[in-house]
């Protein structure tokens, strides 16, 4: 083996070198990858990403909202809208956003921040069937003012048939704290009003006296008698 090593040996370290050089390659590349990444990671934890979508009010499930929420890393500035919709249609079901006309909301947008904006009723939608779905464009900068956009997909019907059961508990808290309020309204106004006794210090202390002579009395007859010694 040794001295097949030194009869080819510059075949061999020809060999070495290809492998170590693809090494090298295949390192630098890995190396590049991970920078990249890395880089992409960052940059994910300080943007933000400001979207739109229809949802309905937590209260009343008829009223409709456009919200507008960041759900990226950064706070988002300058943000505005615009819809693009058939001007007709929005018209005819009472929707008074006007579309293609870029509409200003916010100077600044915090991270996990949304904003609620009434979109319409959808018992006067429904009447005539749903409007047509429509695209919301959102325009915003982030903090070193470089532009970002987005366009979002809305559709009024897949909304249709939505149902809540039950009561919000916010619903039966106020319901609680409204006969808590009318029961106490009924102390003052005479009705079922809260009887209050007063009494002095002088009054009280005569009252304590009496009831102790009382006790005094009670225990006395109460006490066995003595037979008397002869008896």
């Amino acid at each position: 083996m040794i001295a097949w090593l030194n009869a080819n040996s510059a075949a061999v370290t020809a060999i070495a070198t290809v492998v170590l050089t693809a090494t090298t390659i295949v390192y630098a590349w890995l190396t590049g990858v991970l920078a990249l990444e890395n880089r992409r990671l960052r940059k994910a934890g300080t943007e933000p990403k400001v979207i739109a979508y229809l949802f309905p009010d937590a209260r009343h499930v008829n009223i409709l909202h456009l919200v507008v929420a960041n759900v990226g890393k950064g706070t988002a500035k300058n943000v505005s809208i615009e819809f693009e919709a058939d001007a007709d249609d929005f018209a005819s079901h009472g929707i008074e956003h006007r579309p293609r006309v870029r509409r200003p909301l916010v100077s600044f947008l915090p991270q996990d921040e949304r904003l609620f904006h009434f979109f319409g009723n959808a018992l006067d939608m429904f009447k005539a069937g749903p409007p047509k779905d429509f695209v919301v464009h959102v325009r915003y900068e982030d903090m070193n003012g470089r532009s970002r956009s987005g366009s979002y997909k809305a559709s009024v019907a897949d909304l249709e048939g939505f149902r809540r059961i039950g009561e919000p508990p916010e619903y039966t808290a106020a319901e609680a704290l409204k006969g808590i309020k009318d029961e106490i309204a009924q102390w003052g106004s005479g009705f079922k009003r809260l009887k209050v006794e007063t009494i002095t210090a002088q009054q009280q202390e005569q009252l304590t006296r009496e009831a102790h002579e009382r006790y005094l009395e009670t225990k006395q007859e109460l006490k066995p008698n003595r037979l008397e010694d002869g008896s």
